[in-house]
C-alpha cells in the first residue's frame, strides 16, 4: 500500500507526517461496553505500532465518544442494552465519518467484526478496511437458523448488516487458523481466501513478567484448605459454566478443600442456582473487577486453570495461564489444541466427569513435576505477542 496524500498538512492544520508512515485508523469497540479482550487488542496494537516506527504504521483512534441517553434514566440492564444499541447504529456511523475526515487515514482496521456494520460508512470515504474476525458467533443465527418467533427474527436482523458489511471489507484477519478455515468453509463461496490472514494474538506484558507478590493473602484466598481452581472469562452460554459447576461438585467428593475462584463477572441466576442445587456455592470466590497484573498472579497461584468452553475463537485464557507457568485442563476442541498444543490437559467437552478426571490426573503428579516442564509451557507461548501480531497486521495493510 502506497500513501495517498492523506500526510499533507490538514485543513485544521495538523502537521504532515512522515511520508514513510501510514495513518492507520482504529475503530476500537466502545470502552463503556467493557469486552476486555477486544479492549486488549486495541490496547496492544495501537502501542506496539506507537512504539515502533520502523513498522511503517502511525495508530490513530477514530471511535467517537459514547453517548448515555437511557443509562442516565435507569441503571436497568435494558437501558444498557438500548444505549449500546443506539451508539453502535447512531452514534458510530456519525462520528467516524466525522473522525476519517479529520484524520483521514489511509486505511481503518475495525478490531471487533460485531461492528462490521460499519464497514460500508468507511469504504464511502474511498478508505480501504481490514477487519479482524475473532469468531463466528455473531453470524451464527443466520448460519443456522432456529424459530420465526420474535427473538430470532431480531437476531437475525441484527446479524445480517454485521456479516454483508464483514463481506465488503478489503482484508479480514482472524486471531486462529480454525476461525479461518470456518469462515471459508461457511464464506468462502463469497469471499476470497487469499485475502483472509491469521494474525495470531498476543498476551499481555503482565502474563510474561515475575510475580511482584511476597505475601499471600490476595482478595482473601490465603486461607483455602485444598486445591484452588481459576476459571477466567465470562458467563455466556458457549463457556459452560454448568460443566464447570459440575466438575467443582465431582472434585469435591474426593477433595473437600476444592475451592473454585472466578474471574470475569457474576454468575448468572441460573448458574448460582445450579451451584446451590450441586451444594458448592460456599466453594465459589467470585472476584471483584481485578487488574491484569492481579489475574496473572492468580493464574500463577492456581493449582489448575480450567477452560470449559465448548466453542472459542482463540483461548486467551488457556495462552495467559500458559505464560503464567499454569496448568491448564481445557476443552478438547481444535482451536484450544491449537492455541495450547501439547502444554494442555485436555477433557472431552461437556463432560464434568471427564474434566474431573482430568483435573485430579494433574493435581496427581503436581508435585513431582520438573521446572523444565513450566519452561516449556511458557516458551510455548513466545508465538503469542503483540509485536508479532502488529508485524502481521502491517504486512496485511501493506498488501492491499
Amino acid at each position: 500500500m502506497t500513501r495517498q496524500g492523506h500526510g499533507m498538512t490538514s485543513e485544521s492544520g495538523r502537521p504532515a507526517d512522515s511520508p514513510q508512515l501510514l495513518r492507520l485508523g482504529f475503530v476500537a469497540d466502545f470502552p463503556e461496553e467493557k469486552w476486555e479482550s477486544m479492549d486488549l487488542v486495541a490496547e496492544m496494537a495501537v502501542a506496539e505500532f506507537a512504539a515502533r516506527p520502523e513498522l511503517g504504521i502511525r495508530p490513530v483512534t477514530l471511535t467517537p465518544p459514547y453517548q448515555r441517553i437511557f443509562g442516565r434514566l435507569s441503571a436497568k440492564r435494558a437501558a444498557w442494552n438500548l444505549d449500546r444499541l443506539t451508539n453502535r447504529r447512531w452514534t458510530l456511523p456519525r462520528g467516524l465519518r466525522q473522525a476519517i475526515r479529520r484524520e483521514r487515514p489511509d486505511a481503518v482496521f475495525v478490531v471487533d467484526h460485531s461492528y462490521a456494520h460499519i464497514v460500508p460508512v468507511i469504504r464511502a470515504e474511498a478508505v480501504p478496511v481490514i477487519v479482524m474476525c475473532h469468531d463466528l458467533d455473531a453470524f451464527r443465527d443466520l448460519m443456522t437458523p432456529h424459530g420465526n418467533g420474535l427473538r430470532s427474527r431480531l437476531r437475525r436482523g441484527f446479524a445480517r448488516p454485521i456479516l454483508e458489511g464483514l463481506l465488503q471489507a478489503d482484508r479480514i484477519v482472524t486471531g486462529s487458523n480454525v476461525v479461518r478455515e470456518e469462515f471459508l468453509a461457511r464464506f468462502g463461496d463469497r469471499y476470497a481466501a487469499d485475502r483472509v490472514s491469521t494474525v495470531t494474538y498476543g498476551v499481555a506484558p503482565e502474563f510474561l513478567a515475575q510475580s511482584r507478590c511476597d505475601s499471600w493473602p490476595f482478595h482473601g484466598l490465603g486461607n483455602l484448605s485444598g486445591p484452588m481452581l481459576l476459571h477466567v472469562g465470562s458467563t455466556i452460554p458457549r463457556k459452560r459454566i454448568d460443566v464447570l459447576l459440575s466438575t467443582v461438585a465431582e472434585l469435591a467428593e474426593t477433595s473437600p478443600g476444592v475451592t473454585l475462584v472466578r474471574v470475569g463477572g457474576r454468575l448468572t441466576d441460573g448458574q448460582r442456582s445450579l451451584a446451590e442445587n450441586l451444594g458448592i456455592a460456599a466453594r465459589i470466590r467470585e472476584m471483584p473487577r481485578l487488574s491484569r497484573e492481579e489475574i496473572a498472579e492468580l493464574y500463577r497461584r492456581a493449582d489448575v486453570v480450567l477452560v470449559t468452553s465448548d466453542a472459542e475463537g482463540f483461548g486467551l485464557p488457556v495462552a495467559e495461564a500458559l505464560a503464567c507457568g499454569a496448568e491448564v485442563v481445557a476443552s478438547d476442541i481444535p482451536v484450544l489444541r491449537e492455541t495450547g498444543g501439547t502444554c494442555v490437559t485436555y477433557a472431552k467437552p461437556g463432560d464434568s466427569e471427564a474434566f474431573a478426571n482430568a483435573v485430579r490426573g494433574v493435581l496427581a503428579v503436581q508435585g513431582g513435576r520438573s521446572p523444565g516442564e513450566l519452561e516449556a509451557r511458557r516458551a510455548w507461548t513466545t508465538r503469542y505477542r503483540w509485536e508479532t501480531f502488529a508485524k502481521g497486521l502491517a504486512a496485511v495493510v501493506n498488501a492491499i
